[in-house]
C-alpha cells in the first residue's frame, strides 16, 4: 500500500468519524498574532500557558479515570451530526463508544508513543488534545474543548505551541480537516497551515518551516569606488 492510500484509508479514522450506515449495518440490520503580543509558555511540567483574558491552561497527561469526561468531550464534537438520525434506546451511546474506542485504537497503533492530554483551564477540565510524533512528522491528531471553553484563545495557543515544537524539531506540523469545516479551515490557514492533499471528505494541512531566503547585496565596495559610469 502506498503512503497515500494508507493515509486515505486511515483518514475517517484519524477524525474519529464513521457513517451511520456503517452503524446501523453493524448494529441495526433494519497564536502568536491573536495576543497581543507573543504568547507565554511557562517551562513548568506540566505545561502551563496563560490565556488572553488571564485564565491558565494547562495540560495533564489523560488518566484512565478520565475516560467518562473524554468521551463527553468526543460526543460534543458529533453531536450535531448525530442529532440529524433517529436513534434507538441506547444506540446512541453504544455508537460513541464504539468510534471513541475506535479512534483510540488506530492512534495507538500509528503513533505509539503518542501524546494524550487533557486541556484544563484553570483546573476544570475543558477539552483534550492527542498529539504523534514519527521521523516525518509531529502530527495533530485530534484537538477538542467543550463548547463553554472555546473562543477564549485556547485553541489559536495550543496550535502556537505545537508550531514551536515543529519548528524545533525541523519537521512539519500535519492535521486533518474535514472539507466541510470552513471555519476550521480558515483558521488553520490564519496559523500558516496550507492544504498539501485532497482527500475528498478531508483537507490534508501542513504548517513547515519557510526555507531560507538568501539575499545577494553585491560584492563589497573599493576604496576607489565604482568603475562603472
Amino acid at each position: 500500500m502506498s503512503g497515500a492510500e494508507g493515509l486515505r484509508g486511515s483518514a475517517l479514522i484519524e477524525l474519529g468519524q464513521c457513517s451511520l450506515l456503517s452503524f446501523f449495518v453493524l448494529f441495526n440490520p433494519s497564536f502568536r498574532n491573536l495576543l497581543t503580543g507573543d504568547l507565554l509558555l511557562m517551562t513548568t511540567d506540566p505545561p502551563q500557558f496563560s490565556l488572553p483574558h488571564g485564565e491558565t491552561l494547562t495540560l495533564r497527561p489523560v488518566a484512565p479515570d478520565d475516560d467518562s469526561f473524554l468521551l463527553s468531550v468526543y460526543d460534543s464534537t458529533r453531536a450535531e451530526e448525530l442529532a440529524q438520525a433517529e436513534w434507538q434506546p441506547g444506540q446512541r451511546e453504544a455508537f460513541l463508544k464504539w468510534q471513541f474506542d475506535l479512534q483510540r485504537g488506530e492512534y495507538d497503533a500509528r503513533f505509539p508513543d503518542a501524546e494524550y492530554y487533557l486541556i484544563l483551564i484553570d483546573d476544570k477540565a475543558a477539552g483534550r488534545i492527542w498529539i504523534g510524533q514519527d521521523d516525518r512528522q509531529i502530527r495533530l491528531l485530534d484537538i477538542a474543548l467543550l463548547p463553554e471553553f472555546q473562543n477564549h484563545g485556547a485553541g489559536t495557543l495550543l496550535l502556537r505551541w505545537l508550531i514551536d515544537r515543529a519548528r524545533a524539531s525541523g519537521k512539519p506540523l500535519r492535521h486533518m480537516v474535514f472539507v466541510l469545516n470552513n471555519e476550521a479551515h480558515r483558521f488553520y490557514e490564519r496559523l500558516g497551515f496550507v492544504m498539501i492533499e485532497d482527500l475528498g471528505a478531508y483537507k490534508h494541512m501542513e504548517w513547515s518551516e519557510p526555507p531560507a531566503v538568501l539575499t545577494y547585496e553585491g560584492p563589497p565596495a573599493t576604496a576607489g569606488g565604482s568603475d562603472l559610469k
